[in-house]
């Protein structure tokens, strides 16, 4: 084991070593399956979970976009399509976005 970090919490351990929350972990992990879904390296395909956008002009045509589908149950987001979408779907610049380009 790594002498001294008995004392530490979680999160100083994590910010000691460099590494990322259990979080983050499983977030990267559900994006490394999706994207292995959309280049058929998976048994899995893509279609059976997500819908792509068809709408060529409003998604700058990109063919590889991810729909945001709403659903009336709150159990829904623990869903793995679900989880993906929102994780991709967060702005990395301070812009919304419902789409995510693989």
């Amino acid at each position: 084991m790594i002498i001294n970090m008995n004392d530490k919490t979680y999160e100083d351990r994590l910010r000691y070593l460099r590494l990322w929350t259990l979080e983050e972990r499983r977030n990267r992990q559900d994006l490394i399956k999706a994207f292995k879904m959309y280049r058929g390296f998976s048994a899995v395909s893509l279609d059976k979970l997500f819908v792509l956008d068809t709408n060529r002009k409003g998604t700058k045509e990109h063919t590889c976009k991810l729909v945001k589908t709403w659903s009336t149950r709150d159990v829904t987001k623990h869903f793995f399509s679900k989880k993906v979408i929102m994780e991709s779907a967060k702005p990395k610049d301070g812009g919304d976005t419902q789409h995510q380009r693989f």
